[in-house]
């Protein structure tokens, strides 16, 4: 199965193993806020979509909300789909919404292009990344989503976790390989 880095709990792991990573998924956080909003602690009091209860996205949207102070105790936190948390952003219903998706996921073409709508560059990334094993800092450099649209129009410092490919770890070491070989062409 697939699994993202950070979200198994201990008992499971020790059945688990990791075969590879596959990709990283990005920590997307599209705001209505001033521009020179770039700490997740500046989202106290605000109106923010954290992903489905449950979710992989939402273990880890919580997570850096509670290190950098925010809770439901002091932010109004919707569990709500990546779709449904960008139409309420769009319309002003919500002032933040994290997205954890893949650079190149089509969810995320319509809020880059939008004059309403900014991206988040995360001051804390490299902090972040420090105090959280699986997270890695990331740079999403300019251009690099569309250069004829220079999108986005500057870097952008964000964290990212690791896609897995995981397996039982009873599972023969010949199928192992054969999965990560079979991963390594596909992916």
């Amino acid at each position: 199965g697939f699994v993202q880095g950070g979200t198994t709990l201990p008992e499971d792991s020790n059945s688990m193993l990791s075969i590879g990573q596959l990709d990283y998924e990005l920590v997307w956080v599209f705001h209505r806020l001033p521009a020179s909003t770039s700490q997740l602690a500046q989202l106290a009091g605000k109106r923010i979509a954290v992903a489905p209860a449950g979710s992989g996205a939402n273990q880890l949207v919580m997570q850096l909300l509670k290190d950098s102070g925010i809770s439901s105790s002091n932010a109004t936190l919707r569990e709500i789909s990546a779709r449904d948390a960008l139409a309420k952003l769009d319309a002003g219903e919500l002032d933040a919404a994290f997205l954890v998706a893949g650079a190149d996921a089509d969810i995320l073409q319509a809020p880059l292009r939008s004059n309403k709508l900014k991206l988040m560059s995360m001051a804390h990334a490299d902090a972040y990344a420090l105090r959280f094993p699986h997270l890695s800092r990331l740079t999403l450099h300019q251009g690099v989503v569309s250069p004829k649209d220079n999108l986005p129009p500057q870097d952008v410092r964000m964290v990212g976790v690791g896609a897995l490919l995981a397996v039982r770890d009873d599972l023969h070491p010949t199928l192992q390989f054969a999965l990560a070989q079979a991963a390594s062409e596909v992916h």
